[in-house]
């Protein structure tokens, strides 16, 4: 439950609400021995301090995420929290909050880190995220030779959007 009303705030925006569930759901979490409840906590922190702008207080949650993170036990929480990995998830996040702070190199790590995770997984969702954060970065970069980056992601699109346009008759 606590979950669910921090997603609802988060994806409306609402990131002070989001971030007081976002507390409650660490706190809850603390409180018992599951190890994935407390990824899950970390990692809707993770989430709304990014999206609030707040690069230096997200970098410990993410960092926290990728050392509680067990891709044997936790991979499968993607298709109950999120619809993407959130091992996947932290080093991605990890990687853009680098970046912003000043750390390209590290930020780049973690990219690489975060895409070598999801290619192992081959799970859609947390792939195209993936793929859409590494060519941001590498667009932050200059590194124009990395966009081909982006011209995977479009691939990857491209059949879903093929099937919607033909079915409509276009």
């Amino acid at each position: 439950m606590l979950w669910g009303l921090w997603y609802v705030g988060y994806t409306r925006g609402e990131y002070q609400t989001a971030h007081a569930r976002a507390q409650d759901l660490l706190a809850a979490a603390h409180a018992g021995e599951d190890t994935g409840r407390l990824l899950e906590a970390h990692h809707a922190l993770w989430a709304t301090l990014s999206a609030m702008g707040e690069p230096a207080a997200t970098v410990p949650h993410t960092q926290r995420g990728i050392a509680l993170y067990d891709r044997d036990r936790d991979a499968t929480q993607m298709f109950v929290y999120g619809g993407h990995d959130s091992g996947v998830c932290c080093r991605h996040t990890l990687g853009l909050n680098r970046w912003l702070l000043g750390y390209p190199d590290q930020a780049l790590l973690a990219m690489r880190d975060a895409s070598r995770l999801s290619d192992e997984l081959q799970h859609p969702m947390t792939s195209v995220i993936t793929l859409w954060y590494t060519a941001w970065l590498h667009y932050q970069r200059g590194d124009w030779e990395g966009a081909e980056i982006a011209e995977r992601l479009a691939r990857s699109s491209m059949p879903t959007t093929s099937r919607a346009l033909s079915s409509r008759g276009s």
